[in-house]
C-alpha cells in the first residue's frame, strides 16, 4: 500500500465465464466485525455469495479492511485500492460495480457508497447502521463542532443526497442481538427520503 508500505490481503474469485473476453460485473463484498480478525487468520467469502457469482457470471473481491476500521479512512481507502487492482487483473465492468456488506461491513459500505456513489450500480446492506447518533443516542449538538464535522463526514445520515440516485437494498434480521433492527429501519428510512426506491427487507426471528 503505498499510504505505509504495508501489505494489505483481499481474497478474490473469479467465476470460470470470465475465460470469455466479455467484460463481467463485480461485487465487492465487506466482512463484519470480529476481536479475533488479523491479517494471518482472515479469509472470508460466504460460499452461498459464491455460488451466486459463479452461478451468474459476477467476480467477487473481498477488502480485508485492515480487519476491524469499519472500512472508514484506511479502511476505505484499501476499499478502493482493491477496485483498483481488481480492475488492472480482470476485465471488469466499471459500470456493474455492485457494493455490499454485512454488519460492520454493511455500515462500512453505507460510508463509502455515500462517499463515491458514481462507483457503484447498487449497493447491498445486510445488519449495517448508518446514524452514528442514532447508534449513540446521542443528540449531535452535544458534541463539539470538530466531532460533528468528523462524524458527518464518516457517516451516510448526513450525506443522503449522495445517495439520491443509487439503487440500494437493505436486509435486517428482527432478532438481531448485535446490531438492532431499530438502526435499519432508521437508516433506510432516512434514505426514502431521497431515494423512494430503496428496498427494505426484514427477515422475521432471524438474527
Amino acid at each position: 500500500d503505498p499510504v505505509d508500505d504495508s501489505f494489505q490481503p483481499f481474497l478474490r474469485y473469479v467465476p470460470r465465464r470470465a475465460l470469455r473476453r466479455d467484460a463481467m460485473p463485480m461485487i465487492v463484498f465487506l466482512h463484519g466485525y470480529s476481536p479475533a480478525l488479523n491479517i494471518v487468520n482472515w479469509q472470508y467469502l460466504p460460499e452461498t455469495l459464491i455460488k451466486f457469482a459463479e452461478e451468474n457470471g459476477f467476480i467477487l473481491a473481498a477488502p480485508f479492511g485492515r480487519s476491524n476500521t469499519d472500512y472508514q479512512g484506511i479502511g476505505e481507502h484499501d476499499v478502493l485500492r482493491v477496485i483498483e487492482e481488481m480492475q488492472l487483473r480482470y476485465k471488469v465492468d466499471p459500470d456493474r460495480i455492485i457494493l455490499a456488506g454485512i454488519s460492520m461491513g454493511g455500515m462500512g459500505a453505507w460510508t463509502i457508497a455515500a462517499h463515491h456513489p458514481d462507483a457503484f450500480a447498487g449497493l447491498v446492506v445486510l445488519s449495517g447502521r448508518g446514524d452514528y447518533y442514532f447508534w449513540q443516542q446521542t443528540p449531535r449538538e452535544s458534541l463539539p463542532p470538530y466531532k460533528q464535522r468528523l462524524i458527518d463526514a464518516e457517516f451516510p445520515a448526513s450525506l443522503l443526497p449522495n445517495l439520491a440516485n443509487l439503487p440500494v437494498f437493505c436486509m435486517h434480521g428482527t432478532d438481531d442481538q448485535i446490531i438492532d433492527v431499530e438502526e435499519a429501519r432508521h437508516i433506510t428510512g432516512a434514505v426514502r427520503t431521497v431515494n423512494p426506491g430503496i428496498r427494505y427487507v426484514e427477515l422475521q426471528g432471524d438474527d
